[in-house]
């Protein structure tokens, strides 16, 4: 796994996640008009791009094994793993349609899908794309059935429908919009704090925060698996090494001394796991 793969001009070249986003053209379209792309607070090329490619390359690799027993490497490229997440718009563009720009495609800004400020100044994230969720948003935000068919039929109209849409939101408070899409399916989100998502009732009951031991006996939260398997469930063993905690055994296993080790420590090149 490297940014740029193990062949092309770009194979040696340092990169971090941003990079891979703005080379994979993703950056460019993911924007508002006449604004800058903005960083994202994830980092979407080195966990999905990466991470998850990574996994489906080796166990694509670990069937091909079984199916032939041969065995080979896997090279993946986290900004070829951005390149090819252009699912719609790349796909859209080879096929002789116009380019992406900013605030243009359904998923970009360019129709009612997208964030809406509340009178309190918060934010709620409508994607009601299908017939059915969006007459339930107008339903919930009592407007006129009628501008379904707008939303359906009529793509010029999309800059008129969301400033309906953002003039209702500005007349009630985050709290109160909470309450009126609580119980109806319209693809309706508040747009969460990350304390909020932490205390959401739903993230509680997935058991997405998990106690995790440490060596001393403390525990500590952390971020639990997103997995749930049918027949076991994800153990917590140890929150992780303390700093340097591995280190001489794995410079004894690089062939180093223990005369070699010792004044890497007393340089300061590496901790001295004893003491720190």
């Amino acid at each position: 796994l490297t940014g740029y793969g193990q062949t092309g001009p770009y194979r040696n070249r340092a990169g971090h996640d941003l990079n891979y986003l703005a080379i994979s053209g993703v950056s460019n379209y993911s924007r508002r008009k006449n604004e800058s792309p903005v960083p994202l607070g994830i980092q979407v090329a080195d966990v999905a791009g990466g991470s998850y490619h990574t996994v489906m390359g080796i166990l694509a690799a670990v069937i091909h094994r079984q199916q032939t027993g041969e065995g080979q490497a896997v090279d993946i490229s986290m900004s070829d793993a951005m390149f090819s997440m252009n699912i719609f718009e790349g796909a859209n563009w080879l096929a002789g349609a116009p380019e992406a720009k900013p605030e243009s495609t359904w998923l970009n800004g360019g129709t009612f899908y997208d964030y809406y400020q509340t009178r309190d100044e918060r934010w709620i994230s409508v994607s009601s794309l299908e017939p059915q969720f969006f007459t339930a948003l107008l339903n919930a935000m009592e407007l006129p059935e009628a501008l379904l068919q707008t939303a359906l039929d009529d793509p010029e109209a999309q800059t008129q429908l969301k400033k309906i849409l953002q003039k209702r939101f500005l007349e009630r408070p985050w709290s109160e919009w909470e309450a009126a899409f609580a119980d109806i399916d319209a693809c309706v989100e508040l747009v969460l704090e990350f304390p909020e998502a932490m205390e959401h009732q739903h993230f509680k009951d997935r058991e997405m925060i998990a106690d995790v031991p440490a060596s001393d006996g403390v525990t500590h939260k952390q971020i639990a698996s997103p997995f749930k398997f049918s027949t076991c469930k994800a153990e917590y063993r140890h929150v992780g090494a303390e700093l340097g905690e591995q280190t001489e055994i794995v410079l004894k296993d690089l062939g180093y001394t223990e005369q070699q080790i010792e004044k890497l420590k007393n340089d300061g090149v590496c901790a001295d796991n004893k003491t720190s």
